[in-house]
């Protein structure tokens, strides 16, 4: 017996039972509310360096010509004091 049914919301869904009970286990909810928690997590974790890495780009697009100044500088004083403190 496949039914739709309309729940408050206006919200259409449909379910596939046999017996005509149309019901959850408490198993299935506690194994939902753990996949629910694990995913929530790892879209804020991804959420978080989705805006942390678009706050550099911002911050690089508009200062382009500076930031390659300032990594091209700092990367030539790392190779010119290289041998220095390897004490070559």
């Amino acid at each position: 017996m496949n039914t739709a049914l309309d729940d408050k919301e206006g919200v259409l869904w449909s379910t596939a039972c046999d017996t005509g009970a149309v019901d959850t286990a408490p198993q299935e909810l506690q194994a939902l509310g753990a996949h629910v928690g694990q995913c929530r997590g790892r879209v804020a974790r991804l959420g978080a360096a989705q805006c942390a890495l678009e706050a550099v780009q911002g911050f690089v697009g508009a200062r382009l010509v500076t930031t390659l100044t300032v990594v091209v500088a700092v990367v030539g004083l790392v190779v010119w004091l290289w041998p220095a403190a390897a004490g070559l």
